[in-house]
């Protein structure tokens, strides 16, 4: 017997995670998160036809290390100043041979692309709350985020390409 999933659930920041991955200086990766952030979900009875969209405040960005965030917040990186939030607002979702693929818009410094979140994982727990994990990649110049300096061997300090990796908690609405 399935569950019934339907309705509107709000994010739960605090038992939820954004995080992300990029290589750094060829060999290593540098891993963060964004701590503030809020999205809704609702599930239609099709569950194909459920929308969800979400918004970051970029400024919450933390990888461990001040004066990196800090570069990440100015001018040369995410211009959290100008562009104080990172939005997501779902397009379509579909079937997939791993779980369910969401396609997206997503904007980053007032620049909107298509990604893909690959939810492997969905599961309505105890007390109404929904858990979604889901995996996306995406390469930081769709998104005018290109900064970078190169280092001996004439490699880019930090990749193009980013891995996203999200687990959110979801509670049901009244």
């Amino acid at each position: 017997m399935t569950q019934d999933l339907t309705g509107t659930y709000e994010v739960i920041a605090e038992r939820s995670n954004l995080e992300f991955s990029v290589r750094h200086m060829v060999v290593s990766h540098v891993k963060g998160q964004f701590i503030d952030f809020e999205g809704t979900v609702k599930i239609d009875s099709d569950l194909l036809k459920s929308t969800g969209k979400g918004k970051i405040r970029a400024s919450s960005i933390s990888t461990g290390d001040d004066i990196r965030d800090k570069h990440v917040r100015s001018q040369d990186v995410l211009h959290v100043a100008s562009y104080p939030f990172i939005e997501f607002k779902s397009l379509s979702i579909r079937d997939s041979h791993s779980g369910l693929v969401v396609t997206g818009n997503l904007t980053i410094k007032g620049n909107t692309n298509p990604i893909e979140l690959d939810i492997r994982n969905y599961k309505l727990l105890d007390n109404d709350c929904l858990r979604i994990s889901a995996t996306s990649k995406l390469s930081r110049k769709q998104f005018k985020v290109t900064w970078n300096a190169l280092i001996e061997a004439s490699s880019a300090v930090v990749s193009d390409n980013v891995d996203l990796t999200l687990d959110i908690i979801l509670h049901k609405s009244k």
